[in-house]
Parts: C-alpha cells; structure tokens; sequence
C-alpha cells in the first residue's frame, strides 16, 4: 500500500510539473493563422484558450498576424463574439500578406487592423465547406445571424460595418464607401493601399501599413523583448493524440492497479498505473478538456477510498464511492472545457440547444470503451496472473508463506477441487484484507474473503470455490 501511496504523489507532482506554463502577464501575445489554421478545429480550441490565458494573467496585448484564405464560418464567429468582443487587453490584427473570409472576419473584430505593403482583406462571404450549393432560405437565415453577430463587433470595435457588409454579401446593385466602390453581384476585397485611404477624416478599414511585424511593435510601443508568440508546443499536439487514445490509457490505469492489488509490494503495478494515468490527465488537461487539479483530486481521493475498502474497513460504503468518484474524474476529464462551457447555447441553423448528453456523449463512450477493456484484461490477469513468473510476485510468495508458516510441500496443495473445499473448516494464518491463506486439513489454500476483514487465527469456513477464487467466511 506505501508503494500505491508514493506513487500517487509522484502522479501529482508530475503532473503539476507538465501544467507549468510561461505566464503571459505583462506580455504581447502574438497568435499566427497561417494558411490551413481556420480549417483545424483544434486551433480554434488553442485560440480560446490562448485568449482566456490572456484575460486571466493580465497581459498586455494580443496580435492576431494573418495570412490566411479563410475557414471555419461558426468556430470563428465564436471567437469573434465569445471571445475577442470581451478581450479586456487592447487586441490588432496584422495582415501579413493576406486576411480572407474568416481571416477578414478575425480581423474586424481587433481593436485595430495593420497591414503589410500589397496586402489584401475582404471576400468574407459564407460558402459550404464540402463545396455544395446552400439553398436561398438557408443562406438569408445564415446571412441574416452572421450580419447581425458581425456587425455588432465591428461596431464595438470601431470598424465601419458598412465596409464589413460589402466583403460579407453580394448585392444586385453598385454598392458605394466614400472612394471605394463594389459593382453589382461582386464581393468587395481592399488592398492595404484601399484600406488606409482617409475617408470623412478616418481611415476605410486599416490604421496604417508597416513593412513587418518588427515595426508594428515599435509603431505601437512595445519593446521587442515583451513579445511572445503563443505557438502549440509538441507536447500540447501530442496532447489531442492522447486525449484521443484515452480508453486504452483506462484500460491500462485498472488493469495496473488490479496487478498490484494482487502483487503488493512489488511496485510493478503502481508504476504502470501511475505511468497511463499520468498520461491520461496530462494529455486530456493539455488538450483543452476538464482534467484540471480539482478533477485529478476527486480522482485521486476515489482511489484512496478503495485502498481504504480494501485494506482497512473491508464493507462496501467506501468502495463504492470511491469507485464513483474515479470513474467520475475519468468522465470529466474527458469532457472539451468550451463545449461545457458553451452548454444551453442555441445552435442558430438547428435550433437545438446544447445539451449535457450532447457534450457527455463521446466522453461516455470513450470511458465505456475503457471500463469494457480493463474488465476484460482484469478477467485475464485473473485467469492467469498465477502462473506468471516475476522475481517480485516469487519474493511476495515467500513472505506470504513464511508468514503463515507454510512448508514448500504445503504450498503446492493450492488449487484443490471444488468437491474437496466446500464446507470445509479452517484457520486463517494471516490477516484476511480480503485476500490472505488460511489452513484447511494441514494444507494452505489462497483464498478472499466477501469483503469483510478477517484476523489471523480466526476460524473460517469455504462457501464457495470458483474457477479463479476461494470463498471463506468467519464460523
């Protein structure tokens, strides 16, 4: 049991290790969307949680550098509205070669927009990503949500949302801004010369153009030395791998833990399980999901709660919520933090509204695929963990043997037939945490208990002989 214990705070402090991040306080945080980037919904994911880590350590500002032919409509109207709209630091954007559709979209939801010399913004109109046709009705209702959610942000922003409905829809007539015009049925796209034209003593769209990102940090009056680039590190990209593979890390965690119940002291166990569920929380905290300090903790109190059924008060009040407790923190840990954020929010072309099952659906399935694998591999250590030969479950033997003062000889009876052990009387020669050996006609049988806790030198009774166990209980 010490082992189980060390290894638990050697889980926690690894973990709490890996959850070291470089504070964003005082910090220009620069995020990059490249070419394929608004495609990837796991940087959106990145992004929001870029951009809360933004709000909570208090830095100083947030650059939004873009050369991008645009992507996801809804995951960048959420960045938009739930996010950059309540950004409490002063956010731009930087277009560095070009910002289109959903790139132009990010882009008027800054505070201020910069670009580079023959740059171009605009043609933010909605498409169907798989290339299909969106019929009339169904475009007015997608026009009509986006054009009332954009222009809201662009109106907080300072933006003209005049020029935002240009790039955003086409109309069957010449549509004018001040010197810039869009014919009927086109979409307006502004290079940055266009967008820095003045116009009723503002600018059409951008505050001005700069050569790079070196010299917009000194136009906007930081030193070079507060910038950070916020870049998915290997860690948080092999995060969404192993959040992905978390029921086999399950599976591995029960199965270890069952090894090591049935091989204390040997440590081999506790080692494996503090290995995948070390994993298991690391991948799933990185990777954006609830698998934070306060889950791990639930998770961690379970498991002691089931060493505590086990080898102090044998009953089945503390197994039972122990074992509630773990599959509840392996449930959670699972489940995306935005999506339960984002629960009760309405899906505007649907209208569903985002339910608990909807965001607990996969989590449930993940964990159902574990809980199935570890009850099948505990079967099999089980049926054979017996017959393995490890130099740590030998030495474990000769210390159960030598305390119940079993010869060699003795020690081979293990393993009678059932017809021979039923109602059959004996002593326990060790204490009974449900497992233990006791002697039954001069010979030492391996048996468990019903979950009771049984003394050493108690007189016991066989009630039943499985495949895999002896059943004793007290006379």
């Amino acid at each position: 049991m010490r082992t189980i214990f060390i290894s638990l705070s050697l889980m926690l402090w690894t973990l709490s290790s890996f959850a070291e991040e470089v504070s964003y306080t005082d910090k220009v945080v620069v995020i990059t969307v490249g070419e394929k980037d608004l495609v990837n919904k796991q940087s959106f994911k990145f992004w929001r949680r870029t951009l809360e880590r933004v709000n909570e350590e208090k830095a100083k500002a947030v650059i939004f550098q873009l050369d991008t032919p645009g992507g996801l409509a809804i995951q960048t109207k959420d960045i938009m509205v739930n996010e950059l709209r309540d950004l409490e630091v002063p956010s731009y954007a930087f277009v560095d070669d070009e910002a289109i559709s959903a790139g132009a979209l990010i882009s008027v939801a800054t505070d201020e927009i910069w670009m580079t010399p023959g740059s171009t913004i605009g043609a933010a109109a909605i498409v169907n990503g798989t290339g299909a046709e969106i019929g009339d009705t169904m475009r007015a209702k997608l026009e009509s949500f986006f054009d009332a959610n954009v222009r809201a942000v662009t109106k907080d922003k300072g933006h003209p949302t005049e020029i935002v409905k240009m790039m955003m829809f086409i109309d069957d007539e010449d549509r004018k801004y001040g010197p810039i015009e869009v014919k009927k049925g086109s979409l307006l796209t502004l290079t940055a010369e266009e967008a820095v034209t003045n116009y009723k003593g503002n600018s059409i769209l951008a505050e001005g153009i700069v050569k790079d990102r070196n010299e917009l940090i000194e136009v906007l009056g930081f030193d070079s030395s507060e910038v950070m680039d916020a870049t998915q590190t290997g860690f948080e990209k092999l995060a969404w791998y192993i959040a992905f593979v978390s029921p086999i890390l399950i599976l591995i965690g029960i199965g270890a833990v069952y090894f090591e119940m049935k091989t204390p002291g040997t440590g081999i166990g506790a080692v494996i399980a503090l290995i995948a569920f070390g994993i298991f929380f690391f991948g799933n905290n990185v990777a954006g999901n609830l698998a934070g300090y306060e889950v791990i903790a639930i998770f961690v109190a379970g498991l002691i709660f089931v060493i505590i059924e086990i080898f102090v008060f044998p009953g089945i009040i503390f197994g039972v919520l122990g074992a509630l407790m773990m599959i509840g923190a392996l449930l959670f840990s699972m489940v995306d933090r935005f999506d339960f954020k984002d629960i009760g929010s309405v899906d505007f072309i649907t209208g569903d509204k985002s339910s608990w099952l909807g965001v607990f659906a996969t989590p449930l399935l993940l964990l159902s695929i574990g809980l199935i694998g570890s009850i099948i591999l505990i079967y099999y250590l089980m049926k054979y963990l017996p017959k393995v030969s490890i130099p740590g479950i030998i030495l474990n033997r000769e210390i159960g043997r030598k305390e119940s003062g079993a010869t060699d000889s003795e020690m081979k009876t293990d393993g009678l037939a059932a017809t021979d052990l039923i109602g059959k009387e004996g002593k326990a020669t060790m204490d009974l945490r449900p497992a233990g050996k006791v002697s039954i006609d001069g010979k030492t049988i391996d048996v468990i208990t019903g979950g009771e806790f049984i003394k050493k030198g108690t007189r016991v009774k066989v009630v039943a002989q499985e495949k895999m166990r002896t059943v004793v209980e007290k006379v």
